[in-house]
């Protein structure tokens, strides 16, 4: 039987306050489900088969008077350090990725998807990362982690 799976992590929310009351609300999901239509409903699991794809979402609410006054782009990266012996970049074409800062208050959600077998088989530690840049490429003092933390892939035996 050769379900589409992916990961899922619920409940974990993240919460930075900035000095001027700018909440960043950083909700991370990692789904793990049996079904190609519902995979959101099933059991959370981090164990995941190379062959499957894997999904994390970054959702995020900006509220406050500076939502007017900024502008800029949000930064997402996905950072997965191999436990064990060996090293692991993940491919940037699914690690890094970017969207339009909204000037107002604002919900976001931005899914990365890193496709079947761009994760050899191990235990990693997983951060995905959320950070603000003004319009000229400057970073600026907003910026959100979540540890989703030990993941393993693996290949299914015979």
């Amino acid at each position: 039987h050769n379900d589409q799976r992916v990961s899922e992590n619920l409940c974990h929310q993240y919460t930075t306050k900035q000095r001027f009351g700018f909440p960043l609300d950083f909700i991370q999901n990692n789904y793990e489900g049996s079904s190609t239509e519902n995979w959101r409903t099933d059991s959370p699991t981090n164990i995941i088969q190379v062959d499957q794809p894997w999904y994390i979402l970054y959702h995020f609410r900006t509220t406050g008077l500076l939502n007017h006054l900024m502008a800029g782009t949000w930064h997402f990266r996905l950072f997965m350090e191999q436990m064990g012996g060996g090293e692991f970049t993940l491919d940037p074409a699914y690690a890094i990725d970017q969207m339009n800062f909204v000037s107002k208050p604002n919900e976001y959600y931005k899914w990365a998807i890193v496709p079947p077998k761009n994760i050899p088989e191990g235990v990693y530690k997983a951060v995905a990362s959320v950070t603000f840049k003004g319009p000229l490429g400057v970073p600026g003092p907003i910026a959100a982690f979540a540890d989703i933390g030990l993941v393993q892939f693996y290949k299914e035996g015979v």
